[in-house]
């Protein structure tokens, strides 16, 4: 019904935050009512923050980390579904990024 793409290895979201991976941990996820994130990375701007995106691409939550190295996301009114995060800093560099499940 078409033809066979072969696409080199390296290519997706996946592929792009593997080296930073170790720098940010999510737990519990899949989650209920709240995961916390473990900032591990050294952040050079103390207006660094997480901003959550459902799989539309619409901003839904933003948390602001300043100095701390844990911060907890409480689901609120979300969904059940997929979600997306994303750890910036300087308002635009993108230190993280990854997928949130909630159930």
């Amino acid at each position: 019904y078409g033809d066979l793409t072969e696409m080199p290895q390296g290519t997706g979201i996946n592929q792009i935050n593997k080296p930073n991976q170790l720098n940010l941990t999510v737990y519990p996820n899949p989650f209920n009512n709240s995961t916390t994130f473990i900032i591990k990375v050294n952040l050079t701007d103390r207006s660094s923050y997480i901003s959550i995106f459902d799989i539309a691409g619409r901003e839904v939550n933003s948390i602001f980390i300043g100095d701390k190295r844990e911060v907890t996301f409480n689901r609120g009114q979300l969904e059940s579904g997929m979600y997306f995060y994303k750890l910036i800093q300087n308002n635009s560099e993108i230190v993280v990024a990854g997928k949130l499940i909630i159930y």
